[in-house]
This record gives structure tokens, sequence and C-alpha cells, in this order.
């Protein structure tokens, strides 16, 4: 099924925001919710504020049906996860498709959101990989424009370009030594947290989307051995046949991770998944501002866009 955009928000539009993984920090929610209100109306129906263990933000089925609401609700346009961590793959299979399908709306998420996004995408509507509510107070003007601009208008289709960061290392393109190789590429966005897409192998949600596919990917606290674990599986579980190439954005090491640890001694660790594709013929060009790190620019799944060697454009809304 090939993603479709949803219908494109307007300022005042509601939105919910919804505790589908962990419980949040109480102030960087409400500051995300401080600035989500200078844009929209807020429902907080759907949002859990209590802890079920110290990992999840409510029991499976109050995480389920508060993100349910959230999408039966005719008023409501857009839907922003507060935050990762864990638990979307618990409920992802007590959600009812067809009530997406019927009205879909955009989901904007990142990390452990990974799960849903894809969910999305299965049902054939487009997600957002983006900043959760605890992270909106920490982007910069320019970041919250893109993600509004993205959200309401159906005609812009942005371009990311690789910059240096300090968890991604520096722009690291993986090309062929023969200078005269093309390594332009088109095709649709998808992916996500590189470890929770590893979750989801053996299940639909873990299939690439067919006529060739663009892989965004990001991680955090992940040593170079089990960053080269994860790309093997993936590739072992046939996920990475359509893929043609791959956005890599920041990669950071465990916190105290030391070199005999397989961390390579370096920070650049996309550099270890970009190598490992490059095993599997994939290309890579590292250094995406999306991701745990300092930058998480926002970028619509499920859409076309083309990679030119200097930047990524999408060619395809987000919105309609």
């Amino acid at each position: 099924m090939t993603p479709q955009p949803s219908p494109h928000l307007r300022p005042g539009d509601l939105v919910a925001v919804c505790a589908t993984s962990s419980p949040s920090d109480s102030e960087k929610l409400t500051s995300g919710l401080s600035i989500l209100s200078k844009r929209y109306r807020i429902s907080t129906d759907s949002l859990l504020d209590h802890r079920k263990q110290e990992y999840l933000a409510g029991t499976d089925e109050q995480r389920a049906e508060a993100l349910m609401r959230a999408l039966a609700d005719p008023d409501v346009r857009a839907i922003f996860m507060t935050r990762g961590g864990y638990g979307a793959l618990r409920i992802v299979d007590a959600l009812d498709a067809t009530i997406l399908r019927r009205d879909p709306k955009p989901l904007c998420g990142f990390s452990d959101g990974t799960v849903l996004l894809n969910w999305w995408l299965q049902q054939g509507v487009v997600s957002i990989h983006g900043p959760v509510t605890t992270q909106l107070s920490r982007l910069s003007p320019q970041a919250l424009q893109h993600l509004w601009r993205l959200l309401e208008d159906p005609d812009y289709r942005p371009s990311y370009r690789p910059v240096a960061d300090e968890t991604a290392g520096p722009p690291h393109p993986n090309t062929d030594e023969d200078e005269g190789v093309d390594h332009c590429c088109a095709g649709r966005l998808w992916g996500g947290n590189l470890a929770t897409l590893t979750t989801m192998l053996g299940s639909p949600l873990a299939r690439p989307l067919s006529g060739g596919a663009i892989l965004v990917l990001e991680d955090v606290a992940e040593p170079a051995y089990r960053l080269d674990r994860m790309i093997t599986q993936m590739h072992r579980g046939g996920c990475l046949e359509e893929t043609r190439w791959a956005a890599l954005g920041s990669f950071s090491a465990p916190a105290g991770a030391a070199p005999t640890e397989s961390n390579l001694s370096t920070p650049n660790l996309a550099g270890v998944i970009a190598n490992r594709l490059d095993d599997f013929g994939i290309p890579t060009t590292s250094g995406f501002p999306w991701g745990h790190g300092s930058r998480n620019r926002a970028i619509p799944l499920g859409v076309t866009a083309e990679w030119n060697d200097q930047a990524l454009l999408v060619t395809s809304g987000a919105v309609q």
C-alpha cells in the first residue's frame, strides 16, 4: 500500500498529545505543551500522567485506548508523542487500522515511536519522524518553523544536507572510489531508530516500501558492535532488499564506553553503519540533522525523495 499524505493542518487546529511509550519528565512535557499551544489547540484527554512499572506510561490497555481516542476524534488533526523510551511495540496490535484509514492524520515522533511511524506507513498514511513533545522546547525557531510547514503546507518540499554533529561525526559519504559512479537515487523514505527497527523484524512493520526505498536511520547509546549486529540482522531478515541508499543521522555510544568495548575510539559511529551497509551494496551518507543529538529536524516517512550527492530533496508532500 503506497502511503498517502493526510489533510494539512491550520494554525489553531486541535492536536492530541499521547503517551504511547514511557513516562515523561513533567518539566520538559510542560515546556513542550507550551510550545504546541502557541500554534495549535491541544487535547490532553489522551495524556497519561501515571506509571505502570518504571518504564511505561500506563498499562498497555490504557496507552492503546488513549491513542485510539485521538485517532477516532474527528476534531483532532494530528498526534504528537510525548516521548520515546519503550512501549509502542506492546500496543500496536491493539490499534484499529480502519479508523486511521477512514480519517488519516499525521503522527509526529521518533525513537520508540519508530514502531508507530511504520505502522502508519503500513496502513497507507505518511508519518513524520520528528521531535517528541518533551523535545520541542530545545529546538531552534527554524526547526519549529520547518515542522509547522511540514504539517501545514502541501507544497512544502524541504531539503536536508549533511552537517557536522557531535554525535554523528563529520559528514561521511560512503561511495565507490571510482569517480565516474553516479550515486543519485530516488525512492520512498522509511526507517527510524535502528534498534527499534530490529525489534520489528519478522513482522509486517519491518517490511520495506516497495519500488525502491531510502532508509533513514539514527540511534543513541549503542556501541559499534551492536550497530554492526543490527544492520547485519536487518540484512538477514530481508528488509534491506528494496533499499537503494541510506541517510544516517546522529549516533552515540553508551556513556563511559571504552575503546575495548568496540567503539573503535571514534565518535563517528555512523561510519560503522556506513561500512556495514557498503558490504551489502547500499551507499550511505551520514551527518544528517535528526536523532537524539542536538538537532532533530523533522522528516516525513512514506514520501518520495531523491539524493543528488549534495542534498536529500523531498519530492512529494507530507500533507495534502
